[in-house]
C-alpha cells in the first residue's frame, strides 16, 4: 500500500485544492495580526510546528514559509481561528504571487477598458 492511499482523504483533498488553485504548499499565510506583534513572535508562534525556513511580516499579516508541506498544514489546522492578542487568527496556504498579480492586472485592465468605453460613448453623444 502507497503512503498516498494512508493519508486521511480530506487531508489529500486539501492538498489537491492547493495545487489547483495555485497555493504554495510550504508557505503559510498569517492574517488579522496585530501590529505589535514582531516576526520573533511569529517565530516561537509557529516553531512547534516544524522547521521555519523565512517569516515576512507587514502590516496586520504575515507569510511563513516552512520546509515542508506536512508542516505547513500542520500549522495550519493547529492555528486557524485561534485568538492572539485578542484577534482571530486567519491561517492558510498562500497564494502564489503570480496568481495574485495575474488576477489584479486582468481586474485593472477591464476597468480601464470600461473608462475608455464610457468616454468613447461621451465624444460620439456630443458630436
Amino acid at each position: 500500500m502507497s503512503e498516498r492511499n494512508d493519508e486521511p482523504v480530506a487531508k489529500r483533498r486539501k492538498v489537491n485544492d492547493a495545487k489547483i488553485f495555485g497555493k504554495q504548499q510550504d508557505k503559510v499565510y498569517i492574517g488579522n495580526l496585530d501590529c505589535r506583534i514582531g516576526k520573533t513572535h511569529i517565530e516561537k508562534l509557529l516553531q512547534p510546528y516544524g522547521t521555519i525556513d523565512e517569516v515576512v511580516l507587514m502590516e496586520g499579516y504575515g507569510f511563513c514559509q516552512f520546509l515542508s508541506p506536512s508542516e505547513a498544514e500542520t500549522a495550519i489546522e493547529a492555528l486557524h481561528g485561534r485568538t492572539l492578542m485578542g484577534r482571530t487568527l486567519k491561517v492558510a496556504h498562500a497564494n502564489e504571487k503570480s496568481t495574485r498579480t495575474k488576477h489584479h492586472n486582468v481586474n485593472k485592465r477591464e476597468t480601464i477598458d470600461e473608462k475608455i468605453r464610457k468616454l468613447r460613448s461621451i465624444i460620439n453623444g456630443k458630436k
